[in-house]
């Protein structure tokens, strides 16, 4: 049911915009690699928007747009990978190039996958926890 707790409209409001704006709890995943653990966070809407915009896009030839998917997780990683429990990024926009050169068996692939499940919004697999997946 709804729970109002003034009559007042002005506070009504506030207390609103707190149970919303002021609650903003963001998923995390921490991630093993080559004996290190990265935290891969849930980025905001205007942080994906973001990552799009630094992805740039395609256009095929029948006009239809792409996003360049090896960019979008390129930007995406360095976006939204931290070293645990700090706010410390891991990578920055000078390691782009290196990311999107980088093999799919590495760590790309590795953080890639847990970085797209955080953005796609997967909510089975990217829970709001920071417990390491079994696997490895």
């Amino acid at each position: 049911g709804k729970i109002v707790m003034s009559t007042d409209i002005k506070e009504l409001r506030n207390q609103m915009r707190s149970a919303t704006l002021g609650s903003a709890v963001f998923k995390k995943e921490v991630i093993e690699f080559n004996d290190f653990e990265f935290e891969v966070r849930e980025l905001s809407a205007g942080a994906k928007e973001k990552v799009r915009k630094l992805a740039g896009i395609k256009i095929d030839k029948d006009g239809n747009i792409e996003l360049d998917q090896s960019r979008y997780t390129a930007n995406a990683i360095v976006a939204s990978v931290f070293i645990p429990g700090t706010d410390q990024k891991v990578f920055d926009v000078t390691d782009i190039e290196a990311i999107c050169n980088a093999p799919e068996s590495g760590f790309y692939g590795v953080l890639g996958k847990a970085v797209m499940k955080m953005v796609n919004g997967d909510e089975d697999k990217a829970e709001g926890n920071s417990e390491t997946p079994d696997e490895s």
